[in-house]
């Protein structure tokens, strides 16, 4: 058998080929490789701003304990209002009215169930102000019965705001209301001024958050029924 010999010629020609073939091949590689690195550097650029972002606009942290029942309740700071002024209003009239609803042979128990409208030190100073007033003494030797309510002008929110002192959020509510002393012989009403400050509590003191701090109640009138 013989053999023949490509030409040079063709032999150029399939070089060449090969030449080209490898250029086409390394080009469509680089250009991959170029449009991967753009997109690359395009994610990298946006995990440094979104990261930035998140430094510079990072949201306060909120804590949601577990309450009653393991319901999740958020954790507002104390320096802030948790409670709508609705919810203050009502706050302060059911504390002050049941405050002065009480009975000579169960006042330690009808002033027990106030106790948690009440901070400790708005605890304390509530009692002092019953002995030291004399309502207390009044109350049992007198074998008087006496009820708290809502008469005149609603509540209304005198002061708000942080509290220079302590730094808790404050709210200081006044109101009128009557207070009626029964007897076996008599009942009296006797028209009263109630100043009501009330403070931002943990909630693990208290569930709503807030407390009496300090509970003033002045004489406005006196009548007689």
């Amino acid at each position: 058998m013989s053999s023949q010999s490509q030409s040079p010629a063709a032999e150029s020609s399939g070089a060449a080929q090969t030449v080209f073939t490898r250029y086409e091949f390394y080009r469509d590689g680089y250009r991959r490789a170029t449009r991967l690195n753009i997109a690359l550097a395009a994610a990298v650029a946006v995990s440094v701003f979104l990261a930035a972002g998140l430094i510079i606009w990072r949201p306060e942290p909120r804590y949601f304990p577990t309450g009653a029942g393991c319901s999740l309740t958020e954790m507002v700071p104390l320096n802030k209002p948790n409670l709508t002024d609705n919810r203050i209003l009502n706050f302060a009239v059911d504390a002050v009215t049941q405050a002065h609803t009480v009975r000579h042979d169960t006042w330690r128990a009808d002033y027990e169930r106030t106790r948690p409208f009440f901070t400790e030190a708005g605890w304390r100073t509530f009692l002092e102000l019953l002995q030291s007033g004399g309502t207390l003494d009044f109350i049992r030797n007198g074998r008087v019965i006496t009820r708290g309510f809502l008469a005149g002008q609603p509540p209304v929110i005198i002061e708000r705001g942080v509290s220079p002192q302590t730094g808790v959020y404050t709210w200081v509510v006044r109101f009128p209301f009557n207070v009626s002393y029964e007897t076996a012989s008599a009942t009296k009403v006797q028209r009263m001024l109630a100043k009501v400050t009330i403070v931002r509590m943990n909630t693990l003191e208290n569930p709503e958050g807030i407390g009496i701090e300090s509970m003033i109640s002045q004489t406005a009138a006196e009548t007689d029924q």
